[in-house]
């Protein structure tokens, strides 16, 4: 094997190790970002009156933020905290009734929970 050989498989190598390396710390900081994000919206979903509809369908928090994608998550949380229905669904809650008739995100849950067992 010539040197010119050997310093090409040297240099080729220390190329892959720092790619993988590369790739291993995009990799962590990636999870840790979309953690952080699903903290965020755990946190903004316990301020809801999305948790007993959800658990009215058979869903608690942790399945209904890991099993969507979280754009999804967003789009379903961003309505209800801008509901005007807001009040009647504390209401609701308070008094242990579970019925949401007229919430427009009863629909869009209960389809898709449907449709993931």
């Amino acid at each position: 094997m010539s040197y010119d050989s050997l310093i090409f498989l040297l240099l080729a190598s220390a190329l892959l190790a720092y790619l993988a390396f590369r790739l291993g710390i995009s990799i962590y900081v990636d999870y840790n970002g979309a953690a952080q994000v699903r903290r965020q919206l755990l946190q903004r979903l316990k301020l809801l009156q999305l948790r007993p509809l959800l658990r009215s369908q058979g869903m608690n928090d942790t399945e209904f933020l890991y099993l969507r994608p979280l754009f999804e998550v967003e789009q379903i949380i961003r309505p209800c905290e801008n509901c005007a229905l807001k009040q009647e669904c504390a209401l609701k809650v308070a008094r242990g009734q579970h019925e949401f008739n007229a919430c427009p995100l009863q629909q869009c849950i209960s389809g898709d929970s449907a449709e993931s067992k």
